[in-house]
């Protein structure tokens, strides 16, 4: 969604300059990096981790979305995080970053008494840590809010903003991605961008530049850059895509902080599933961030 700025049609970059390539198959664009067919693909953080330490031909330039996970429901009772101490709560991503978001709030208390709700004074719940439930994608949390709305769903964005206007009287009852935050003291990475190895330092400069500038523009032009986000097929209209843009967490993070948020974030991931990352933490020469220096371990 951040990187529809580089359509010629947003006006941000100059025709031809970027043949773009959309596949919800991170698979597909991994190939292509090997190859040599792409230059450079969008791809979740782990993804890029695991491609790295099998073939280290490739380097992350800049973020492109911070984690966007929020808990929704119908239930009238739950008010915040905290409330859901002791009910069940549905979440996708079993063995990937949701659950990791999900286990690290669990274990911190942040479903119970170690939350920072200002309703927790007058709460007398029992501080039971929810019940969580992984399923395999997003879209069975929505079948199952959509058949009981009292259920606690876990969505990620745009499938969040699309439960939320689907007249399901869904509510937005906590936002994961920034009690991670609170709770690390470090950004939650998702997407990132990556370059191939072979991609002159120049054109890296460029692209990385490029990607700062449209992250920007869609974040300032969601209606704009809604229309765009409907016409390549990631959601089904341009009002929902509008709606979804502010919710994102769409961020191009480079230099220092990419670097300090993007290995906070593997290195949570290492340790709850070592495999998803490649069974390794990279190297610091994993990011490139040419202004300052790193020492590569």
């Amino acid at each position: 969604m951040g990187l529809v700025g580089l359509l010629p049609e947003s006006g941000v970059t100059r025709d031809g300059t970027y043949d773009l390539i959309l596949s919800s198959e991170p698979a597909v664009l991994v190939a292509g990096l090997i190859t040599g067919e792409l230059d450079a693909a969008a791809l979740p953080l782990n993804v890029a981790a695991a491609l790295y330490a099998s073939t280290g031909g490739v380097r992350v330039i800049a973020s492109t979305n911070l984690g966007a996970l929020f808990a929704v429901t119908g239930n009238e009772s739950v008010r915040d995080l905290y409330d859901l101490s002791g009910l069940t709560m549905y979440s996708p991503g079993l063995g990937t970053t949701p659950q990791l978001v999900v286990d690290t709030l669990s274990a911190s208390g942040w479903f119970g008494s170690g939350g920072s709700s200002t309703t927790m004074a007058d709460d007398s719940a029992a501080d039971v840590e929810p019940e969580v439930i992984f399923v395999a994608e997003a879209a069975e949390v929505v079948a199952r809010l959509a058949a009981d709305p009292n259920l606690v769903g876990v969505l990620p964005e745009p499938f969040a903003t699309s439960a939320l206007a689907s007249g399901l009287g869904l509510r937005q009852v906590g936002d994961l991605g920034v009690a991670w935050s609170e709770v690390t003291g470090a950004d939650l990475v998702v997407g990132v961008l990556v370059v191939a190895d072979g991609l002159s330092p120049e054109l890296t400069a460029e692209l990385r530049a490029d990607t700062a500038n449209s992250v920007a523009w869609v974040n300032a032009n969601p209606g704009a850059a809604g229309v765009l986000i409907a016409g390549l097929g990631i959601l089904p209209d341009a009002q929902l895509a509008s709606a979804a843009v502010p919710r994102a967490r769409l961020v191009a993070l480079t230099g220092v902080d990419l670097y300090l948020s993007g290995n906070a974030t593997l290195e949570a991931m290492f340790a709850a599933f070592p495999a998803l990352v490649g069974g390794a933490i990279p190297g610091a020469s994993f990011f490139w961030t040419p202004e300052i220096e790193l020492i590569d371990d």
